[in-house]
């Protein structure tokens, strides 16, 4: 696929994940995936992950009941993750 033709943009910067526990989300991508921690909100529980040139960062979810979303609903549904290697 190539790029649109004349736009400014090269990519995306990063995207946001609203978490219950940003910190223990944040660590399960180090841990689970290699990911590094790049930033700790020294007033919130913001923290933002990198991989190479990729970045999550990750707030603090509202604390209000809902239901869950459902595979059609509006939003996020899945991040697709480059491997090389599966195990």
């Amino acid at each position: 696929m190539g790029m649109c033709a004349d736009t400014p943009f090269s990519g995306i910067e990063h995207l946001a994940i609203a978490s219950k526990d940003p910190k223990a989300l944040a660590k399960w991508y180090c841990n689970a995936l290699g990911f590094k921690i790049v930033y700790e909100s020294k007033d919130s529980p913001t923290t933002f992950v990198e991989l190479g040139d990729d970045m999550i960062e990750i707030i603090e979810a509202a604390k209000i009941d809902r239901a869950p979303a459902a595979e059609k609903d509006p939003g996020l549904r899945h991040i697709a993750i480059s491997t090389t290697d599966m195990h």
